[in-house]
């Protein structure tokens, strides 16, 4: 698990997803657009991620992330 995290990395959130009928999906890929926090000791930092599929932005633990290599 990648912990340091950078603006400009695209990422993949760790949890478990459901459509509207109940169907687990596959996650969405966001982008990093900011550093709010490093991380501490345990790897408990904060950043803001751009959802492009909603359009929404968020701040997301880098706990809850996984790197997307492309």
């Amino acid at each position: 698990m990648d912990y340091d995290l950078q603006p400009g990395d695209l990422v993949r959130s760790n949890a478990t997803v459901y459509n509207r009928v109940g169907e687990i999906r596959k996650p969405n890929v966001g982008l990093v657009i900011k550093q709010l926090m490093a991380r501490t000791f345990n790897g408990s930092g904060l950043v803001k991620v751009f959802w492009p599929h909603t359009g929404n932005t968020g701040v997301c633990s880098v706990q809850d992330l996984e790197k997307v290599e492309v």
